[in-house]
């Protein structure tokens, strides 16, 4: 990568190099073969397209660490031997890849970074529709922080086995910790579940419905629906530590 700036950081302008065998913008890493090639001509083109862009520095900052970041994961994905998927459109990489960096300068919540990352280096190793990713990618711009950890929590498929409480909220003993951070943690769960991120198993053996109002979640009944699915895998969700996720967890048993 070659970058060009003044004093002010007011006018940058970044140039993205790669070879037949580099998918790099920062990092320097580079991939070998195929794969690296055909990752490098697709994104490299629209990075540089965003980054030359009137942005300020930190619109820029947040979108190259998505590119870096990003890039790590792509050389993972190949070092493990996954296979690129065949039918990979480039046009619809393109426009998903600049729709992702161009929301990703505007992500106050820096935690989110990694997250959308990790959902652009998956996209060309999975075999979801590209089409039903630009819905995923919404849904990652729309929801904090804290929305995502409780996916990943969900999605974990701990449940009872680590103690969430199987009583709705409006049945548990409000004398304990009935305060305004459990309101507002199920309040975000009532919002994926508004959003059809997330259903409730009200039967054993049955598929997860809708759950009426936030004080009618139990948590430990939770399960992810088909677009909260996408989610978790898309995002990696299921690699945010515990040290993250433990309040949560508390917040919900």
């Amino acid at each position: 990568m070659r970058r060009v700036s003044d004093k002010n950081n007011e006018n940058i302008e970044t140039a993205i190099e790669v070879g037949s065998s580099v998918v790099g913008a920062g990092t320097g890493l580079v991939i070998a073969g195929p794969p690296g090639a055909v990752l490098g001509a697709i994104i490299t083109p629209i990075a540089s397209n965003v980054l030359k862009r009137y942005l300020t520095s930190r619109e820029k900052s947040r979108i190259q660490k998505v590119v870096d970041l990003a890039n790590k994961r792509f050389e993972e994905n190949i070092d493990k031997g996954a296979g690129m998927r065949k039918d990979l459109d480039k046009k619809q990489f393109q426009e998903l890849t600049e729709g992702l960096l161009l929301k990703a300068k505007d992500m106050y919540e820096e935690k989110k970074i990694p997250l959308v990352a990790n959902l652009l280096a998956a996209t060309p190793f999975t075999n979801t529709p590209l089409v039903n990713m630009n819905q995923t990618l919404i849904y990652a711009e729309q929801l904090s922080y804290r929305q995502l950890c409780l996916i990943a929590i969900i999605g974990n498929g701990w449940g009872e086995k680590i103690g969430l409480t199987n009583k709705p909220l409006s049945k548990q003993d409000k004398s304990k910790h009935y305060d305004e951070i459990v309101e507002g943690v199920y309040s975000d769960l009532n919002h994926l579940v508004v959003l059809g991120l997330v259903g409730q198993v009200f039967t054993k053996g049955a598929g997860p419905a809708i759950a009426s109002g936030m004080y009618q979640i139990a948590p430990a009944y939770l399960d992810l629906l088909y677009p909260g699915r996408l989610l978790y895998n898309g995002m990696v969700l299921g690699m945010l530590s515990a040290e993250e996720l433990d309040p949560l967890i508390k917040v919900l048993s």
